[in-house]
């Protein structure tokens, strides 16, 4: 096997022109050790078919072009705090990742509804069940400070201050719009417009398809999967875990909402025994040039060992540079400072629970 580490500077006609030796290196051996002569004539043992297929096979998989990077770009592990842990509790919690203003990694475990935003949530956690299902406030992110208040007959984002006093609040009137990513830089819905989590501007408008009554504007475009928005390219990185019919294929996606224009970043990945379950993005992070982009991804099946892992992904070259797995325990939460690096908290198994956040850092050419 062909084996290019995601350190290593390589430019894809020369993984081409390996991949092409070693397919022919192996079309060579197959035509060598998979024929046996009887009579004048070429037949196949079927143990020897069986075997030079999966050697076929195995080295068409393992060298891909598009699995290397161009430029050189390193990532390193920083720093490692461990925290002790009571018991999860999520919905009552907070349970984030999140950075200062001095970018020092932080953890934020406080109750939710430690100071009520309204009367719909006033009394604290006391009056809702344990479970989280009838609590009406889900903490979109830790800072700055977004959360969805979900009360009778309303949904409303609610931008707090460090002290939990609301300084700005949107009011979601549409029945079919979610809330489908959030991030330092901007809180995305499901029409595709995006606010900033600090003062609640619109920073990305919907774009219209049509016109309601009412003077605002019905949505081109609709996606409940996670999202993302690059302020510098003014586009959108879209997750979708099946085949979409504008988009295509199932995999991560960048549009160009006003214009249409479209590209697949990455396709969705089969993983799990025999390749039937599905790789899900469960959070997504930007680097402040926009270009390497941090999933949080994690493959979940019944019946064997899951495993999540923080991958990053080249935008320009479509490929995975680098990906750190853990098989033993859960990422809940993904942050990214102001100097572009990422944090995220990972819930340790065994008889002493505890978080543990990790401090990431990418250093581009």
């Amino acid at each position: 096997m062909l084996n290019c580490p995601n350190d290593i500077s390589i430019t894809e006609p020369l993984v081409c022109l390996a991949r092409d030796r070693l397919l022919g290196f192996l079309s060579s051996a197959m035509r060598t050790s998979c024929r046996k002569i009887v009579g004048g004539t070429c037949g196949l043992v079927a143990g020897e078919y069986f075997f030079c297929l999966l050697l076929f096979i195995f080295g068409v998989l393992s060298v891909n072009p598009k699995a290397f990077a161009a430029d050189k770009v390193e990532i390193s592990r920083e720093e490692i705090v461990d925290i002790a842990m009571d018991r999860w509790s999520p919905g009552v919690n907070v349970n984030q990742v999140y950075f200062d203003h001095d970018n020092r990694l932080r953890w934020n475990d406080s109750q939710v509804h430690r100071i009520p935003s309204g009367e719909c949530d006033r009394g604290g956690a006391g009056r809702y069940n344990a479970a989280g299902s009838s609590l009406p406030r889900r903490v979109l992110l830790a800072n700055p400070r977004v959360d969805l208040r979900t009360c009778p007959g309303s949904r409303m984002l609610l931008g707090m201050n460090d002290t939990g006093e609301v300084v700005w609040h949107y009011q979601l009137t549409d029945d079919s719009v979610y809330v489908v990513g959030a991030t330092e830089e901007a809180i995305v819905t499901s029409d595709l417009a995006a606010r900033s989590p600090a003062t609640g501007e619109v920073i990305a408008a919907v774009v219209g398809s049509a016109t309601r009554p009412d003077g605002t504007a019905v949505s081109r475009y609709r996606f409940y999967h996670g999202a993302i928005y690059r302020q510098k390219q003014r586009d959108f990185i879209l997750f979708v875990p099946e085949k979409h019919k504008l988009l295509g294929a199932a995999g991560l996606h960048r549009l160009e909402p006003r214009s249409g224009r479209h590209e697949l970043v990455l396709q969705d990945q089969a993983c799990g025994p025999f390749w039937l379950a599905n790789v899900e993005v469960d959070a997504m992070r930007v680097e402040p040039s926009g270009r390497y982009l941090f999933l949080q991804r994690r493959c979940q099946g019944r019946g064997y060992l899951s495993w999540d892992a923080l991958s990053v992904v080249d935008i320009d070259s479509r490929a995975i540079v680098f990906e750190e797995r853990f098989e033993n325990e859960r990422i809940v939460s993904l942050a990214c400072a102001g100097n572009g690096d990422v944090g995220i908290a990972v819930v340790m198994s065994g008889d002493d629970p505890k978080v543990r956040l990790l401090r990431y850092r990418i250093t581009v050419p």
